[in-house]
């Protein structure tokens, strides 16, 4: 089996597989690219070619095993801390509907008790509780 590896820069993030076949030998090529952030991304990618005997079939399994170790973050990895952000972001946006909502109702309960004559403190530190 002879190889052939290649690193290139590009916007996609989705694995590639391709498979081409002719009458000397097999070809299998297996890439991915990774999303750094910042408007960049890391592709690797990893080309081999089929001795006698082997097929397509029994190479690309090599080239995915290649291409994952090779890579810093796995794309399973990729895929968990993709969502684990997502959950997250939408923790944080839950935590702050809650917050602008309190501080809705703390302006209401100012400005009502405020009616009835009594008067709150501008700073939490001067409150007696």
């Amino acid at each position: 089996m002879s190889t052939e590896t290649s690193v290139e820069s590009t916007n996609a993030q989705q694995p590639i597989d391709t498979v081409t076949l002719n009458a000397r030998s097999s070809e299998v090529e297996y890439g991915f690219t990774k999303n750094l952030g910042n408007y960049q991304s890391e592709r690797l990618s990893l080309r081999l070619y089929s001795d006698i005997g082997e097929t397509p079939d029994q190479l690309l399994p090599l080239a995915k095993k290649w291409v994952a170790d090779n890579l810093s973050v796995s794309p399973q990895e990729m895929d968990e801390t993709h969502y684990a952000l997502a959950q997250k972001k939408r923790e944080l946006d839950a935590m702050d509907n809650k917050v602008k909502n309190l501080v809705g109702v703390w302006q209401s309960l100012k400005n009502g008790l405020a009616k009835l004559g009594w008067t709150l403190p501008n700073d939490p530190e001067d409150l007696p509780f």
